[in-house]
C-alpha cells in the first residue's frame, strides 16, 4: 500500500528547483531534498543501499504534464537526499521556505507535489495542520484519509486519486470546450482586476486541480506583461479598424486577441497576440476570423478580407513561431 509523508521545505532544498533558485529564494549550493532521518526509514523499509535509483513522478513546471524519470536517492552529508537533475518550469518559481513537498510512496515509486502558500493558501494551511509542527511527517490513519481528500480536490491524476474535475465556480466553464469558450475563458482572467483575481483564485482553491490552476496562473500572469505593453504601442487603437474608445468615453477598451488559442499552445509570444477592439474581438470568433500572415489580413469563414496595421515590422511575421 501506498505511503504518504509531508516535507516542509528549507532555503537549502530550493536549490532542486531552478526557478526558485533563479528568483532568490533558495539559500546554499544543495541541489537536492533532504528526506529526514527519523522519517526515511518508513519511506523505503526494505532498501538498505546508501543509493539507489527510484522512479519519480511530478507535474511539469511550465506545460503542467505529467512526468516520470529516475531519480536518485543517495546520501549526502550525513543526510538521505532525493536528487538529480535540477527541476526546471516557471510554476516552480512561486516556491518560497516553509512551503510544503506532498510525497506518495509506493514501493520503488515515488510522486510528488509542492503545496505554494502564494498559490494555494488555504491548502497549504490545512496541509500546515496535518504537519502538526513537524518538518517531515508520515501520514497514517485519520490523517491519511484527510490528506488523500484534499489531494482528490487539488490534482487527483497525478496521485492516482481519479481525474481533474472541471471548476464549478469560474465565471466560465472550464476546461473550455471550443476555441470560443477558450478565449472566453482568456478575456475573463484578462480584465479581472488584482484583486478580482485573487479573490476568485480563493473561491475556487478547494476545487481546483493542480494543472487547471496553473494554467489559469500563467494566463494571467504572461496576460499583464505582454499585452499591456501591445496596447501601448497601438496606442489603444484596433489592429483592424482603428478605433480608440479614449478620446469620447475618456477609457481605453481595446483587448489582446490569441490567434492561436493561449489555453491550447500556451503561446504568448507578441506574435502570436493581435490588439482589437470588443467588436472585431467578437467577430474573430463569432465569424471564425483566421490570419493571413502573408498578406497581412484577417480573412473570415465567408470570404470577407480586412487588413490589420502594424506599427513595428516584427510584431507579426510569416511562419510565427513560439519563444
Amino acid at each position: 500500500m501506498a505511503e504518504y509523508f509531508i516535507k516542509q521545505l528549507k532555503a537549502s532544498d530550493l536549490g532542486w528547483w531552478t526557478e526558485a533558485e533563479n528568483n532568490g529564494k533558495a539559500a546554499g549550493n544543495q541541489r537536492g531534498v533532504n528526506l529526514n532521518k527519523s522519517v526515511y526509514p518508513r519511506m523505503f523499509p526494505k532498501v538498505t543501499a546508501k543509493d539507489f535509483t527510484v522512479k519519480v513522478t511530478f507535474r511539469d513546471g511550465d506545460s503542467a504534464e505529467i512526468l516520470t524519470e529516475d531519480r536518485r536517492i543517495k546520501e549526502e552529508q550525513k543526510n538521505m537526499r532525493l536528487v538529480g537533475s535540477k527541476i526546471p518550469g516557471a510554476d516552480y518559481g512561486n516556491l518560497d521556505p516553509d512551503d510544503f513537498m506532498i510525497m506518495k510512496v509506493d514501493g520503488l515509486n515515488l510522486t510528488w507535489a509542492v503545496v505554494m502558500n502564494s498559490v494555494e493558501p488555504g491548502l497549504h494551511t490545512e496541509v500546515k495542520r496535518l504537519l502538526k509542527g513537524s518538518k517531515m511527517s508520515h501520514i497514517t490513519g485519520t490523517d491519511r484519509t484527510k490528506l488523500t481528500a484534499l489531494l482528490k480536490g487539488y490534482d487527483p491524476e497525478l496521485f492516482g486519486l481519479g481525474t481533474v474535475r472541471p471548476l464549478s465556480s469560474s465565471p466560465v466553464a472550464l476546461p473550455a470546450q471550443t476555441d470560443a469558450e477558450e478565449a472566453q475563458w482568456e478575456d475573463a482572467l484578462d480584465k479581472m482586476s488584482d484583486q478580482e483575481f485573487e479573490a476568485w483564485k480563493q473561491s475556487i482553491s478547494g476545487a481546483a486541480s493542480l494543472q487547471v490552476k496553473k494554467r489559469m496562473v500563467k494566463i494571467r500572469q504572461a496576460s499583464r506583461v505582454v499585452t499591456d505593453k501591445l496596447r501601448k504601442q497601438y496606442n489603444y487603437r484596433c489592429q483592424i479598424c482603428g478605433h480608440d474608445t479614449s478620446p469620447a468615453y475618456g477609457v481605453p477598451t481595446v483587448e489582446a486577441h490569441h490567434i492561436e488559442p493561449f489555453v491550447k499552445k500556451q503561446n504568448h509570444h507578441p506574435s502570436n497576440i493581435l490588439i482589437l477592439c470588443p467588436n472585431h474581438h467578437r467577430l474573430w470568433h463569432a465569424a471564425g476570423g483566421s490570419l493571413d500572415k502573408t498578406k497581412l489580413e484577417v480573412v473570415y469563414t465567408n470570404g470577407y478580407r480586412e487588413s490589420i496595421t502594424l506599427h513595428q515590422a516584427d510584431h507579426l511575421v510569416p511562419g510565427m513561431r513560439r519563444p
